[in-house]
Order: structure tokens, then C-alpha cells, then sequence
């Protein structure tokens, strides 16, 4: 499987074992024919690196979710090969400090992405800093709750897992917690 030019960060099989999918350093989603190793489709979504990914396993398996170092997780649709939507996880403040022209780095990348098993629609996803977003897919992308920890909790999100029947979320952070979120009201 030659073709990415950077790390590969995530892999998966189609729900149907017709196709691997990886993604990149390089900012690009690759979808493979698993017998031959040829390359099929290459996903080009923007500069940043792509940090993980998971597929909708027991819907229709056409959908991909993949997160990004820039703050951005973009569905792709693989029978198609077109990204459906983009979701925004994280936006920079705006900065009114009078003109510096000293660029701020924030921490923004989206470490953890997941379908929900059960509701076609909702997709969620975690990022570095420390917010679980919950998203429907029927409505734009648009965000359901966005579920922050107290500040004093406030640490990087580096999985999460939708229960398989449950409307309920486990996230991992980096400083050992585990949290549940409900998925319904955040």
C-alpha cells in the first residue's frame, strides 16, 4: 500500500471487506483495493494532518469520519468519493489585542471521532481541548451539544466510543479519566 507521503495515522476495512481506508499526515483519506494494494480514490481535505477515522460499520458503511490537526473532521461518502460535509470542532477566538502581528497557537486537533451505531445520523467527535461535540449529519452537520468538562478537568480527548445501544459516549483523556456523556442532552 504505497502512496501516502507522510505517516499513516488510521486504518480501517469497509464494513463489507471490499475496501481499506487510511489516513494520512499528509492530509489525505486513501481508499484501497485490500487484494491488489492499488490505490482507488485519494480524499485530498486541506494541509493539515488527518489524526484518526472510523466508518459507519453498521449502517450503509459509506460514510467516513476523519479528524484533523486543524480543528476540522470532514465526512466522506466512499461510494460517491465526494466529502459530504465539514464540521467545525474547534474555532479560534478571535483576537482584539490592537494589531499584534504575533501569531497564537491554539491546541485544536481532532484526536477522536465516532458514528453512532444506532442513529444513523449522530457522529461525534473529541479534540485536544478537552470538548466532546455531538453532530447531526441530517441537519448540515449541525452541532448538538457540545459537552465541555469543568475547567479544572479540562484535558485532550484521545478516544471515544459510542455505546452500541445506548444514546451514550465514553471518552479518554489524556490525564486517565473516562467520562460517559449523554448523547441526548450533553
Amino acid at each position: 500500500f504505497v502512496g501516502h507521503e507522510q505517516a499513516v495515522t488510521d486504518g480501517c476495512f469497509s464494513p463489507d471487506g471490499k475496501w481499506a481506508l487510511t489516513a494520512s499526515a499528509d492530509g489525505t483519506l486513501r481508499l484501497w483495493a485490500p487484494k491488489t494494494g492499488m490505490s482507488k480514490h485519494v480524499f485530498r481535505l486541506g494541509e493539515a494532518g488527518l489524526t484518526c477515522l472510523a466508518n459507519n460499520g453498521g449502517n450503509d458503511g459509506m460514510l467516513v469520519l476523519v479528524g484533523s490537526e486543524d480543528g476540522c473532521a470532514h465526512v466522506c461518502h466512499i461510494g460517491t468519493k465526494k466529502v459530504v460535509t465539514t464540521l467545525r470542532h474547534f474555532e479560534a477566538p478571535i483576537e482584539t489585542d490592537g494589531g499584534s502581528e504575533e501569531e497564537i497557537q491554539y491546541p485544536m486537533s481532532v484526536e477522536a471521532v465516532g458514528f453512532c451505531p444506532f442513529q444513523q445520523a449522530w457522529c461525534a467527535t473529541g479534540g485536544i481541548d478537552g470538548c466532546l461535540k455531538i453532530w447531526d449529519l441530517t441537519k448540515d452537520g449541525l452541532c448538538r451539544h457540545a459537552c465541555v468538562p469543568p475547567n479544572e478537568d479540562k484535558d485532550s480527548i484521545t478516544r471515544l466510543k459510542w455505546h452500541p445501544k445506548l444514546p451514550a459516549i465514553f471518552t479518554a483523556s489524556v490525564s486517565g479519566t473516562i467520562r460517559l456523556w449523554d448523547a441526548r442532552n450533553g
